[in-house]
């Protein structure tokens, strides 16, 4: 996190194979204090926004005997 200041809103990758939006991925990680396997599985429409409140679905984990994994949500 104390390099996060370096990072530009570009959506190229910093390595070769890395996400897109690295900036972005970042905020997001951080805000919900998310792990690196959380996030590699996270698309697009794991994420809601309505009426000022920030939606994040996270898949099923280990920790999740019926697959339907659990929601996170910020205001």
């Amino acid at each position: 996190m104390a390099r996060f200041t370096e990072l530009d809103e570009s959506a190229d990758a910093i390595e070769p194979l890395g996400p897109k939006f690295p900036w972005r991925l970042t905020v997001i990680a951080s805000w919900w204090l998310m792990r690196e396997n959380e996030l590699s599985n996270l698309t697009l429409s794991c994420i809601e926004l309505k009426d000022k409140v920030a939606t994040i679905l996270l898949p099923s984990s280990k920790n999740d005997p019926s697959g339907s994994g659990t929601k996170r949500s910020l205001g």
